[in-house]
């Protein structure tokens, strides 16, 4: 289990490095119009990676938020699924892989 945890919260940090803050014209109906377009993207069966990078950037202050009000959750396994229900595009393996090679840190 800590394993999982040591990715997810590499995943983490990563996510954070994209952007800290909201950008410019982003407003809650545009960050909610954006997860749910990645959470459709996420089920297909080839996503538009170039879509979903763009959109984890322009969410991921909204993602940081989101994980900070889960930080005190104990089960590790309550706070990844639930993560994860959220943010499905978490999930795709090829996208770590992007972001692996993109900021050259591990992060499966």
């Amino acid at each position: 289990m800590s394993n999982i945890r040591n990715k997810f919260i590499t995943i983490l940090i990563v996510m954070q490095a994209l952007v800290l803050s909201t950008p410019p014209g982003e407003d809650d109906l545009s960050l909610k119009r954006h997860i749910r377009d990645m959470q459709v993207e996420s089920q297909k069966r080839d996503p538009n990676l170039t879509l979903i990078l763009d959109k984890m950037a322009r969410t991921s202050a909204h993602r940081k938020a989101f994980c900070d009000k889960l930080d005190g959750t104990a089960d590790v396994k309550i706070y990844i699924d639930t993560i994860l229900q959220e943010f499905p595009f978490l999930r795709i393996r090829v996208l770590v892989s992007q972001l692996t090679f993109i900021y050259n840190r591990t992060v499966a």
